[in-house]
């Protein structure tokens, strides 16, 4: 377990589109990038992980 208690690692997390809590309290989300943009249907995607990462 890791020391912040957290112990699920989303290790590409991109928008988080997978998850139904976006912001699960066991759970450290990780990606290459942290942005905003907008999705050819019109959808507003945010990408912004706990930590910023490659793997």
């Amino acid at each position: 377990m890791a020391s912040n208690g957290k112990i699920i690692l989303d290790a590409c997390c991109g928008p988080r589109m997978m998850w139904f809590n976006k912001n699960h309290p066991d759970t450290i989300y990780m990606d290459i990038r942290k942005e905003n943009f907008v999705a050819c249907d019109s959808r507003k995607i945010e990408v912004d992980p706990d930590l910023i990462a490659d793997f």
